[in-house]
């Protein structure tokens, strides 16, 4: 089974977890891709790819305008596979009443 992880990462965060599921997938069987979509904007969905994992960070309320680009670029190709999102707030873990 080949899984899709397309993920944008700023501060670096976001590519330590998506890494890390690549990992977990790959020492369960799966065959996991990366894609970051920050560095890699034209991107093609891969063939023979059986489900998605997409995530990224929330900065001022909002993932990088990559990955939703390159997300809804590829929006057909996603539509009909099983699908998951994660999002990454380091804010939650601040006691700052401004976070």
């Amino acid at each position: 089974m080949r899984i899709l992880i397309a993920y944008a990462s700023i501060d670096g965060q976001t590519g330590k977890i998506a890494h890390r599921i690549a990992e977990t997938l790959e020492r369960d069987g799966a065959d996991p891709l990366l894609v970051n979509t920050r560095k890699q904007t034209d991107a093609p969905w891969p063939e023979e790819c059986d489900g998605m994992i997409a995530g990224g960070p929330l900065h001022r309320e909002h993932h990088p305008h990559e990955l939703g680009k390159w997300l809804m670029d590829h929006r057909n190709d996603y539509a009909e596979r099983p699908t998951a999102f994660f999002s990454v707030s380091l804010s939650a873990a601040s006691d700052r009443q401004q976070d």
